[in-house]
């Protein structure tokens, strides 16, 4: 008893550490996933886990995953109903206090087209081709404020701060070889090498951006520098075409003419009879884009308008506005070059641990972080979850993310002869969509044939 309470005193400071280090963090999300070792799947987070039958086939239906993050304001709390009719109706001052300096909106769509795992004696091999998007916008709390009450009042005399707005998304066919082995008793390690097909990506390399309202002569100074570069979105910037707008070509998904490569590793510990650690570390790479690439940079921005000249305005309104935006342009234009770039993933790592409670209950604990261009994001997660033999999965866990405390994980795995089927989310509480800020859904199905030899199983737990 005495070991266990020394176990269990150890795992609780650990829970305590990872979520006052997640308190006020944003993050993409798979988090119950990650709980459900026993998922064929589980190793798209975690590579040292591995398909709980000899061979593993899924096809079309195998797994499909969708998450949506915003770090800001939730409907409920910004739109309230009006005392005189109950009509809903947005309140400024709620919304300006929801905002944080910079707001993140984040999402992560996953499709599996072919997932193939196989056991060979200690060794794990697998292939999955999966359609990936992943996106990131950001937006300064300025932004909002500028849009609800202009330059005239609070932000009168200010610098407006537009530093950081942009996005980042990714768009790219993903083939990926994987493999793990059981090294001894204790330790099991995996990885994946994938292989990648860029068809879309908008990258903003730089934004350090302003504007300035002068209190006595409301003259307006715009500060500051942006750059972007983007590849597939090439006729939006191509002033020389004259149709404009978007054209996807769907052959250019299995081309790989926009190549990158990437790199998932991850290791499972038997510390104790009672005790796993596990890590994992997914998406570290990049993609070479050089297909239909359009990049722009301005020159460092010190422009001032001074109003509009109303005797010239009225004189020939025509020439006026012509000249005065060739005066702006004049500013800001420049080229739109056609170079090739790279980008890099958004790369991501889990550090966990899990406590045997019983022989088919287990909780655990789990950082997740992921960089977002120069930040480091967390979430913190406490789980817990039933195994009942081969046939019933079921975890329930605990996150805070986002910038959000309340979010409560289920999942649920249910397998019939070799059928097996599994739906998870990573916050129930987005059924009620106006009062979350984070959203998700994974589900699948999956063929499992055979069953596999215990003494090949990593995990003691």
């Amino acid at each position: 008893m005495k070991g266990n309470s020394k176990e269990m005193k150890k795992l609780l400071y650990i829970i305590v550490l990872f979520f006052c280090c997640a308190a006020s963090s944003i993050a993409q999300q798979n988090y119950t996933m990650y709980a459900m070792t026993k998922m064929a799947q589980s190793h798209y987070e975690n590579p040292s886990n591995y398909a709980n039958g000899k061979i593993y086939i899924g096809i079309g239906l195998s797994h499909h995953s969708i998450g949506v993050n915003h770090s800001g304001f939730t409907l409920n709390r910004v739109f309230v109903p009006r005392s005189q009719d109950d009509t809903l109706v947005l309140d400024q001052d709620r919304l300006k206090k929801s905002l944080w300096g910079r707001n993140y909106i984040m999402t992560d769509v996953r499709n599996e087209l072919l997932g193939i795992g196989f056991h060979v004696k200690k060794n794990y091999f697998s292939l999955s081709i999966s359609n990936r998007i992943m996106g990131n916008i950001v937006y300064p709390k300025d932004l909002i404020i500028l849009g609800l009450e202009g330059n005239g009042r609070s932000l009168l005399g200010e610098r407006i701060n537009l530093n950081g707005l942009g996005a980042h998304i990714d768009a790219y066919l993903e083939v990926a070889l994987g493999y793990n082995r059981k090294i001894n008793e204790k330790l099991r390690v995996g990885g994946r090498l994938k292989f990648l097909s860029g068809y879309g990506n908008f990258s903003t390399k730089k934004s350090k951006l302003g504007i300035t309202t002068d209190k006595e002569d409301f003259d307006l100074t715009v500060d500051g520098k942006f750059k972007f570069a983007s590849s597939g979105f090439r006729d939006f910037f191509d002033t020389t075409n004259s149709g404009g707008g978007y054209t996807f070509d769907p052959s250019m998904i299995y081309k790989f003419k926009n190549f990158g490569m990437a790199l998932d590793l991850g290791a499972t510990y038997n510390l104790t009879d009672k005790i796993e650690l596990n890590a994992s570390l997914l998406d570290f790479g990049f993609i070479r884009w050089k297909n239909e690439t359009a990049s722009y940079e301005t020159d460092n921005l010190d422009f001032r308008f001074e109003g509009v000249n109303l005797k010239e305005y009225l004189n020939d309104s025509t020439e006026y506005l012509d000249r005065l935006q060739d005066s702006l342009l004049s500013k800001i234009d420049k080229d739109i070059t056609y170079n090739p770039y790279t980008s890099t993933l958004s790369s991501r790592f889990y550090i966990g641990a899990r406590y045997k409670v019983t022989d088919w209950f287990t909780v655990g604990v789990t950082s997740y972080n992921q960089i977002v261009g120069n930040r480091l994001r967390m979430a913190g997660i406490i789980s817990g979850t039933i195994q009942l033999k081969n046939w019933l999965g079921f975890t329930a866990n605990y996150s805070t993310y986002g910038r959000s405390w309340g979010n409560i994980g289920l999942g649920l795995s249910l397998r019939g002869g070799p059928i097996q089927f599994y739906v998870m989310t990573d916050n129930i509480l987005a059924i009620n969509y106006t009062g979350v800020k984070n959203a998700h859904v994974t589900f699948g199905l999956n063929l499992l044939i055979g069953k596999l030899d215990p003494k090949l199983k990593a995990s003691k737990i």
